[in-house]
């Protein structure tokens, strides 16, 4: 199917633009946004790639939006984390490259079930996580944990 195609209705339109509305709403209270449009880019009949392909980007815009939203703030630091921040386009990178090489007709198969887990994972409830006690903010974390945590964080969303 030609990508152009998926695309030819208005319907498609308006429902995938309140799909990613209702999705950004999602992601900017709790995260998870992305297991409400993937779903509904896949309903449309795109392949597997491009639906992942296009989910990302529509995230980027918005940890971009957060991020530069954090900086101004003065929530975050960036010079602080040039680790994580190599770590995670390495992990993202390896990531992409290895859903790339997926075969589609697996990846259809693959994807409802990593969604209904990821899914799972975010409303099982956590036991103690309200006793977790915040970090100073003179704590810096060494370059090494930062470098790992990039790679792992960039793997799972590349």
């Amino acid at each position: 199917m030609n990508p152009a195609e998926l695309f030819a209705e208005p319907a498609t339109l308006i429902l995938l633009g309140l799909a990613a509305l209702i999705a950004g709403f999602v992601d900017s209270i709790a995260g998870g946004g992305g297991l409400l449009m993937l779903p509904a880019l896949l309903s449309t009949g795109m392949p597997p790639h491009l639906a992942l392909g296009t989910n990302k980007v529509i995230s980027t815009f918005g940890t971009l939006s957060a991020s530069i939203t954090f900086i101004r703030k003065g929530w975050f630091k960036p010079r602080f984390w040039w680790p994580a921040t190599l770590g995670t386009f390495v992990g993202a990178l390896s990531g992409t490259v290895l859903i790339y090489l997926v075969q589609a007709e697996l990846l259809k198969k693959l994807l409802p079930l990593a969604i209904m887990l990821a899914a799972v994972i975010l409303v099982w409830p956590r036991r103690g996580a309200a006793n977790v006690p915040s970090l100073p903010t003179s704590v810096r974390i060494g370059s090494r944990p930062q470098w790992l945590a990039g790679i792992g964080i960039g793997f799972y969303d590349g």
